[in-house]
């Protein structure tokens, strides 16, 4: 499957609009399309499937079920106690991974197509994401590096804080429209701008 580059057509065409104040105090869009994997660890299997992923890119599968742990630009979270969301590894790396891995140990699951990237920031960006998502934002319990999942307006995905007044949702690709005018209504009281092309390297 080839990368996807273009925006979803929810978010093309989207220039923002001023707040009752005249201000624009949050920036929203989509973020480009990177590689997203699923990696499945069978039951009984964790330890032969974390050996065959440190032997193959020289680091241990992380541990931590809240932060976002990262290696040349590549991120990893580990989603549940068997499932890790992978992001920026190349494709030649997981189709290595994937022939490595005993079929009976576990497998890799392409979620390029699958999942949406969406983007929040600027000074109301946590007072915006605090009427979506059932998680406490309070910069001491939920710091930048950090990752919880979580829904917004029905639809699960992840929310990862990357900045101090900066998030990103993975959301379900299909649930798009959804997730973007949920934050594009919360947005209305506040103000938003539309996402630059300067603001999407993080990904």
């Amino acid at each position: 499957m080839l990368n996807r580059q273009a925006l979803h057509p929810v978010c093309t065409n989207f220039v923002g609009f001023d707040g009752p104040d005249g201000q624009r105090r949050v920036r929203i869009g989509e973020l480009p399309a990177t590689t997203w994997f699923q990696l499945g660890v069978h039951p009984g299997c964790a330890t032969e499937v974390a050996a065959c992923w440190l032997s193959r890119f020289g680091f241990a599968l992380p541990e931590s079920a809240t932060r976002v742990t990262e290696s040349a630009g590549r991120r990893m979270y580990r989603v549940a106690p068997d499932q890790y969301f992978l992001a920026g590894f190349s494709r030649a790396d997981m189709m290595q991974l994937d022939a490595a891995l005993p079929l009976a140990a576990g497998g890799l699951t392409d979620l390029c197509g699958a999942r949406i990237a969406l983007h929040v920031s600027g000074a109301s960006a946590r007072e915006l994401l605090s009427q979506l998502v059932t998680v406490d934002l309070d910069p001491v319990t939920f710091p930048i590096g950090h990752f919880a999942q979580t829904g917004i307006h029905h639809v699960g995905g992840l929310l990862e804080r990357t900045g101090p007044e900066t998030y990103i949702y993975l959301g379900l690709r299909t649930y798009a429209q959804t997730l973007w005018e949920a934050l594009v209504d919360a947005a209305r009281p506040m103000g938003c701008d539309a996402l630059s092309a300067e603001a999407t390297s993080h990904v």
